[in-house]
C-alpha cells in the first residue's frame, strides 16, 4: 500500500518502504513504526501518500518532518528520510580463456552499470552483477573466473556481499 501509492507521486523514481507492526524493536525498527525512503518527488506529496495508507497507530520515522492535516483538520506529523549518497569501491579479479584479451573499461562499464541499476534498499552482491551483467556479455568461452568485490569507501575490507543501512542509500561507483 505505502510502497505503491508513495510511487504514484509525480517525480518519484523509487521508494524503500520497511514496517515494523510488533511491540518491540525488531530489524533495527523501533516497536509499530514504518521507515519510508524516497528518492525524487516533493516533500508535501509524499507526506500526504504516506499519511493515506499508513495505519495512524503506526510512527512514521525518518529526518524529513512534514504535517498533514487530517479530516478534522488537525495537523498529523509524517516523516520519511530521503536517500544518502554512498561511495562504493570495487575490486576486479579476472582470468580469461587463452588467447581472449579483455579491456579491463569494458568490465569496469557493466559493474557501473550494476550498481547504478541498484533500487533503495538492494543489497551488492558479485554474484548477481556477475551473473546479469558480466556473463551475459563475457560467457565462459572468454573468461573462466571473475572475483568482484564491493565496499563502502574506506570502510572495511572488500566483500561478495554488503548489506545496506536501515537508510537505503543512493551509490557513486570508484574501483580501487
Amino acid at each position: 500500500g505505502i510502497y505503491s501509492e508513495v510511487l504514484k507521486v509525480d517525480g518519484v523514481t523509487d521508494v524503500y518502504v520497511d514496517e515494523n507492526v510488533e511491540p518491540i524493536t525488531q530489524n533495527g525498527l523501533p516497536p509499530k513504526s514504518v521507515v519510508v525512503v524516497v528518492s525524487g518527488g516533493r516533500n508535501e506529496d509524499i507526506a500526504q501518500a504516506i499519511f493515506k495508507k499508513v495505519d495512524h497507530s503506526i510512527e512514521t520515522i525518518g529526518n524529513v518532518e512534514v504535517y498533514v492535516n487530517d479530516i478534522q483538520n488537525i495537523p498529523r506529523r509524517v516523516r520519511f528520510y530521503r536517500p544518502t549518497i554512498t561511495n562504493i569501491e570495487y575490486t576486479l579479479n579476472y582470468v580469461t580463456v587463452a588467447g581472449q584479451i579483455i579491456d579491463i573499461n569494458d568490465l569496469k562499464l557493466l559493474v557501473e552499470s550494476y550498481l547504478s541499476g541498484l533500487k533503495l534498499g538492494s543489497y551488492i552482491t558479485s554474484d548477481e552483477c556477475n551473473k546479469s551483467f558480466i556473463r551475459p556479455a563475457f560467457g565462459t568461452d572468454k573468461i573462466l573466473n571473475i572475483d568482484i568485490k564491493f565496499r563502502k569507501s574506506g570502510v572495511g575490507t572488500f566483500e561478495n556481499f554488503i548489506k545496506l543501512n536501515l537508510q537505503p542509500e543512493l551509490f557513486k561507483r570508484s574501483l580501487v
